[in-house]
């Protein structure tokens, strides 16, 4: 199940990135843990919700509550994400969330 906290937009999200998502959940669910998106594409260019140029604005990308993911299980969740996501999305590890984006370099 995936939830959105309150105030949290998806309205825009590019199909890249919703591909993104149900790899997220699909994560989130193998640990028996609920998706929660804490950002998503509110806001516009300058508002100060992103950074600016984020890919949020465009759509391209999540931000996932990490409080929920028992310390003792971290790094193996973190590192299954990017396994799972692959090279074409970036996964950060904020302090506070997972920032999830699709950020496909050129080779």
């Amino acid at each position: 199940m995936i939830e959105l906290k309150h105030d949290v937009s998806i309205k825009g999200l590019k199909p890249e990135m919703l591909v993104g998502l149900i790899i997220v959940d699909q994560v989130y669910t193998h640990f028996d843990l609920t998706t929660v998106i804490t950002s998503g594409s509110e806001g516009f260019a300058g508002d100060g919700i992103h950074k600016d140029n984020s890919l949020h604005y465009e759509g391209l990308a999540l931000d996932f509550r990490k409080r929920i993911v028992p310390e003792a299980y971290r790094a193996i969740f973190f590192e299954r994400l990017e396994d799972k996501l692959g090279r074409e999305f970036d996964v950060i590890d904020s302090g506070v969330c997972y920032h999830i984006e699709y950020d496909p370099k050129e080779s």
